[in-house]
């Protein structure tokens, strides 16, 4: 957990960007008293931070400094330029963009490249929204837009943004939905006609969720019990199975694929099975096998008086 603070508040000063000790504090749920040791453990290391008083104060770092090459290996800097230079080709903040020019400060007199690359992006996203969300967290401004429900439903929703969210190669904007009064998460590729109001929203009164908050939400630990499904599929769809279950998960046959894997039988359970179409067979447990039947025959009754 130290070394999550030490980074977060390195990136931070890197970024141009004061940091409150309080704030901090409060960000990773620890006394501002060790935040301020955080704060010496960097200084000791030999980075030039300081401080200053008052309501615009805070701790910084010199405007042309550039860290000395040893503070990073040359493998960690490629890691962090790759993430923040793909993240910057998409939402172009200037914090971003200055994070990228820090770390091309670093020369190397054996460059190499990084063992991973990192691409937040997507055929199917609009950039344009998620610089417009971006737009919207930095200015305190609510967000309008037309939203496609689970249910397929249409509606118009009026957000306060808190966090954009990338999980499961989707990004997501987490905020207060007006009308639902409530915290709500909302999928970039379901959003339309997305616009940033006039109308500032009051930090104080929607504070923006802390580390522990913010992992509750996107990963909330569910008390419903999983049951065991067993699968057949076709080797046709092979590589789509290996996608969505593990290894040990999967035997082999000769002409087709078994799987036994613990679940919880939800609808994201239910849509991940019926994308696999003709090429799946379930064998248990018997409520699966029902639900699903029930939804196929429900579409096969679309086309009765076609």
């Amino acid at each position: 957990m130290k070394l999550e603070r030490l980074m977060y508040i390195l990136i931070a000063l890197l970024s141009q960007k004061r940091i409150i000790a309080k704030e901090t504090a409060e960000k990773f749920q620890v006394s501002v008293r060790t935040i301020y040791r955080d704060i010496d453990t960097l200084t000791l290391a030999g980075i030039p931070i300081y401080s200053e008083r008052g309501n615009n104060g805070g701790f910084f770092l010199a405007e042309k400094y550039k860290m000395n090459a040893s503070l990073f290996t040359e493998e960690e800097q490629k890691f962090i330029k790759n993430i923040s230079r793909n993240i910057n080709q998409m939402i172009h903040y200037p914090s971003v963009d200055m994070l990228e020019k820090k770390m091309d400060s670093y020369k190397s007199d054996n460059p190499v490249s990084s063992d991973y690359f990192f691409d937040f992006n997507s055929w199917n996203l609009d950039t344009n929204n998620l610089d417009r969300i971006d737009a919207a967290l930095h200015q305190q401004r609510i967000v309008e837009f037309d939203y496609t429900s689970k249910k397929k439903e249409q509606v118009k929703r009026t957000v306060v943004p808190y966090h954009l969210i990338f999980k499961m190669n989707a990004w997501y904007l987490l905020g207060f939905c007006l009308e639902k009064e409530a915290l709500r998460f909302f999928k970039l590729s379901r959003i339309r006609d997305l616009e940033m109001t006039a109308v500032n929203f009051d930090e104080t009164l929607h504070k923006k969720l802390n580390y522990q908050e913010l992992e509750q939400m996107i990963n909330p630990k569910k008390s419903v019990e999983k049951e065991i499904v067993r699968l057949m599929f076709s080797l046709d769809v092979s590589a789509k199975v290996y996608d969505y279950f593990k290894a040990e998960e999967i035997t082999e046959q000769e002409n087709n694929l078994l799987v036994t894997a613990e679940r919880i039988i939800d609808q994201e359970l239910v849509d991940l099975l019926l994308s696999f179409g003709n090429h799946l067979k379930i064998l248990g447990p018997s409520s699966l096998k029902t639900k699903i039947i029930m939804i196929l025959q429900k579409n096969l009754r679309q086309y009765d008086n076609m």
